[in-house]
């Protein structure tokens, strides 16, 4: 059963993880964002895009 407590808590998980995956994100510059990658949505920023 999918609690209140549950609720509060993956969205905190996931506040987190969104800061840390965008803050590593900024390290990478345009030309390192952009190639294809091979992934899903192709590119780290396909990827990035998607989420958003």
């Amino acid at each position: 059963m999918i609690t209140l407590a549950y609720v509060r808590t993956m969205a905190v998980y996931n506040a987190e993880m969104n800061w840390r995956l965008y803050g590593a994100a900024k390290l990478l510059s345009d030309a390192e964002r952009r190639p294809p990658r091979g992934a899903f949505w192709d590119s780290i920023d396909g990827t990035l895009a998607h989420l958003l």
